[in-house]
């Protein structure tokens, strides 16, 4: 009874297999480049660095095995070679995936298969990929810093003597004048005074063309012909002349009365 119920399952199992494989997936698959798309967004040529992305809808729940071969015959230079391969499980019966990225050496004819359903795009061999420039960024300046202008000091005026008040007013300094100093006349004599060295102060000279004179100058005369102090001392030096000529008479004189 046991082997009888087991062989039942058994064949149940089997029986729904072989009903899910002839009836087969109701899903559909097809390709885009470098990301999901709808169905009319189905893509089936691709260059060197593109992304192939499979997209499918409407599949049963489960698992599925997936590939991309290259055709064979020459179709294709990776013939009959699964380039790339996987599982996928549908969400909702939908699924949208990055499956494969086109090598340089990819050229031809590739196949894609999910499960039974099958797809397939070209790449051209001479396509290359365009390369993505690379953003340079500008250099910010750096600002300059202006210069600080160095304030000149303003120099103040001084004012002039006549701008100011209480300006004192100069004195002129006196030039003094030189005043001559008389040159003394030497008085010849042609008359006798008497040979003893008395002068005409003993002896009477008046047959003498030229009688010497002993003169004192006054005051007067003094302050014209010097400065003071010269014209002090020429008063001095006149008036001992004339006392010394008189001491000598008187002294002779007294001499004779002896």
């Amino acid at each position: 009874m046991a082997i009888t119920a087991a062989a039942i399952f058994a064949s149940f199992l089997l029986v729904k297999s072989l009903t899910s494989v002839l009836a087969g997936n109701p899903g559909a698959i097809w390709t885009t480049k470098n990301d999901c798309g709808t169905v009319s967004q189905d893509l089936n040529h691709f260059d060197v660095g593109d992304q192939v992305w499979i997209n499918g809808s409407g599949f049963n729940a489960g698992t599925f095995l997936w590939n991309i071969t290259g055709k064979p015959g020459g179709a294709s230079s990776d013939p009959d070679t699964v380039v790339a391969s996987g599982n996928v499980t549908p969400t909702s019966g939908a699924f949208c995936f990055d499956a494969y990225t086109v090598l340089a050496g990819d050229d031809g004819e590739y196949g894609v298969e999910v499960e039974d359903k099958k797809d397939n795009y070209r790449v051209s061999l001479s396509a290359t990929p365009t390369p993505t420039a690379t953003p340079t960024a500008s250099p910010t300046a750096s600002p300059t810093a202006s210069p600080t202008a160095t304030p000149t000091a303003t120099p103040t005026a001084t004012p002039t003597c006549e701008e100011r008040e209480n300006c004192p007013t100069a004195t002129p300094t006196a030039t003094p004048t030189a005043t001559p100093t008389p040159t003394p006349t030497t008085t010849t004599s042609t008359g006798s005074d008497g040979g003893d060295g008395l002068g005409c102060a003993t002896h009477d000279c008046s047959g003498n063309v030229n009688s010497p004179q002993g003169q004192v100058l006054g005051a007067t005369t003094l302050a014209g012909t010097g400065t003071f102090t010269e014209n002090l001392y020429m008063a001095i030096m006149g008036l001992g002349g004339t006392l010394s000529t008189l001491g000598f008479a008187l002294k002779k004189k007294a001499s004779r009365l002896a």
